[in-house]
């Protein structure tokens, strides 16, 4: 994904954040509730069901790095069976 943006947002020892993400241009910001699953000093984990797919997001602050994790059943390419996506990137990290 070229040029998407993600914006992470939750309050600590919450279960519930926020992820939106945004696509190149011309597309519009999406916004959804997600469960953090896993939550430390170095990294906060973000689980996103969706109705084909379920994403992982995992923020690690102190390096400033976010990895992203697709996992769908292949119905949305129209392709068979499981598949599963992975981006790495480097994040910036505010309060």
């Amino acid at each position: 994904m070229t040029g998407g943006v993600f914006t992470f947002t939750w309050e600590p020892g919450a279960k519930v954040g926020t992820v939106i993400s945004m696509g190149t241009s011309p597309s519009e910001p999406e916004s959804r509730r997600a469960q953090i699953v896993f939550e430390s000093a170095e990294q906060v984990t973000f689980l996103d069901p969706m109705q084909s797919a379920v994403w992982m997001y995992s923020v690690y602050p102190t390096v400033n790095r976010m990895i992203l994790t697709s996992h769908n059943n292949g119905a949305v390419g129209l392709v068979d069976g499981a598949m599963a996506k992975l981006f790495d990137a480097e994040c910036a990290i505010g309060d």
